[in-house]
């Protein structure tokens, strides 16, 4: 169970990291290859239906504004 906690985690921190990127450009390919290496990692295929799902979801945290801290 613990490979799934990890999985999950990690799925969860790429999301994070493309949401609050504060980059101008677009963060959704370089989340969706991190998808990829995670998905690789743990010798899984996913289908095509999670992958769009996924990608969605990358897309939809790509495009939220990204809160910066000011010191």
């Amino acid at each position: 169970m613990r490979d799934r906690e990890l999985y999950l985690e990690a799925m969860e921190f790429i999301l994070d990291g493309v949401a609050l990127s504060t980059e101008q450009e677009s963060k959704a390919e370089l989340g969706m290859y991190l998808v990829g290496l995670v998905v690789a990692d743990q010798q899984e295929q996913l289908k095509p239906e999670k992958l769009d799902c996924l990608r969605q979801l990358i897309q939809l945290a790509d495009e939220v504004e990204s809160q910066k801290m000011a010191l």
